[in-house]
């Protein structure tokens, strides 16, 4: 009898965890503590793509040495131990967020609202950079200056754009 009572808890534990596709506001808050917590005043040091959605951010300093931060559009975003394979050239997409964000500290880590967006702002004042990122639909990665005017956007309209 206890063998079928652990087999049935190992197999509804199973299907909860297969049935967690994307982040809910609670893990969004939740995530940007934690990315807050661990990450704040570290600076980037360089920004990796996974693949068209999905992008490793490295930060250095703030007390917690080297920090990985895997940003995926639409899905999640977490402080990580991935380390990215280098070697191959960034897309235009990664490219465009190196030159924005490297060299800046993470400021801020919060959830937006009661939407499933966080944003991340890396420097302060007129040199500050807002990520922001949607964790529903088809999701979208939004950067934008100080004043909020979008410097880049993973997807504007109808796809993934550089």
């Amino acid at each position: 009898q206890p063998h079928s009572d652990d087999a049935r808890r190992r197999r509804s534990r199973g299907k909860e965890e297969a049935m967690k596709l994307r982040f809910t506001l609670s893990d969004v808050v939740a995530m940007a503590r934690e990315v807050r917590s661990a990450c704040v005043d570290a600076r980037v040091a360089n920004v990796y793509d996974v693949d068209p959605r999905t992008f490793v951010v490295k930060l250095s300093g703030g007390g917690s040495g080297k920090v990985l931060v895997l940003l995926e559009s639409g899905v999640r975003f977490h402080v990580t131990k991935y380390e990215s394979r280098t070697g191959e050239a960034p897309s235009a997409a990664c490219a465009k967020l190196r030159a924005l964000l490297r060299g800046k500290r993470l400021t801020e880590a919060k959830a937006l609202g009661y939407d499933r967006v966080a944003h991340l702002r890396f420097g302060a004042g007129e040199a500050a950079v807002h990520v922001f990122l949607e964790m529903y639909g088809t999701g979208n990665l939004v950067l934008t200056d100080a004043a909020l005017t979008v410097r880049f956007a993973l997807r504007s309209g109808g796809g993934v754009e550089a």
